[in-house]
């Protein structure tokens, strides 16, 4: 992943996509126990990139009520947090987590801070 956002020049993207695509293939693999599927795109140079995670379980995706001592349980309040958009799609044969990070993600970043 890091090598396309690099090519597509967004390359400042790419800690945070990191991070978040850990966080949804972990959760998939953890939860669902299934093969995981990803797929990045953008709509051309300068334009939102979007992450897609698929699993194949129907579980539904929970956010929140984690314990301030556990070692896991934040990696859907993470997405929430950093990405500019994220969503759930349930599919026939299991479900799809996306995010999109802005072109602009530090300029983003700082305005979902500073709310």
């Amino acid at each position: 992943m890091s090598e396309t956002l690099t090519l597509w020049g967004d390359e400042q993207l790419i800690d945070c996509a990191a991070l978040l695509v850990s966080e949804l293939v972990t959760n998939a693999v953890i939860h669902a126990r299934s093969a995981v599927g990803l797929v990045v795109s953008h709509a051309g140079a300068h334009t939102a990139v979007r992450v897609e995670v698929r699993d194949a379980s129907a579980r539904p995706v929970r956010m929140g009520g984690f314990d301030s001592e556990a070692l896991s349980g934040r990696g859907v309040a993470l997405v929430d947090a950093l990405a500019a958009r994220w969503g759930v799609e349930n599919e026939q044969s299991g479900k799809l987590v996306w995010f999109e990070l802005d072109n602009d993600f530090s300029t983003g970043l700082e305005s979902r801070q500073a709310g």
